[in-house]
């Protein structure tokens, strides 16, 4: 059993994370699924390919909403916090040399 698994069993134990990647965006696995399907739909070339791709956003930001309210649910206040200092998908323009620094440069 792994560390994160403890949340399915006892949900009441979870706490914010809000470190490392999670500082510039509460959800980075939807933001790059969201880039990788842009990347993928230019390189195709094709209308109907970045037509889907942008129409891939919009369950995203539906489950985005769906997880925030649940967290806020079960952490309360300190997720409400996270949720206002912090954006859901694309870090603040001010933050991106850091997170790219994150990123590339592991600091």
């Amino acid at each position: 059993m792994k560390k994160s698994d403890i949340y399915l069993f006892f949900p009441e134990e979870g706490t914010v994370v809000n470190k490392s990647i999670y500082s510039y965006t509460r959800h980075p696995l939807y933001s790059g699924s969201i880039c990788t399907s842009l990347g993928f739909a230019i390189l195709r070339n094709n209308l109907l390919a970045i037509l889907t791709a942008m129409i891939f956003i919009i369950p995203n930001v539906v489950e985005i909403r769906l997880e925030d309210n649940e967290l806020i649910q079960r952490v309360g206040e300190n997720h409400r916090h996270y949720v206002k200092d912090t954006p859901a998908m694309f870090p603040r323009l001010r933050d991106l040399g850091k997170l790219l620094s994150l990123v590339f440069l592991r600091k």
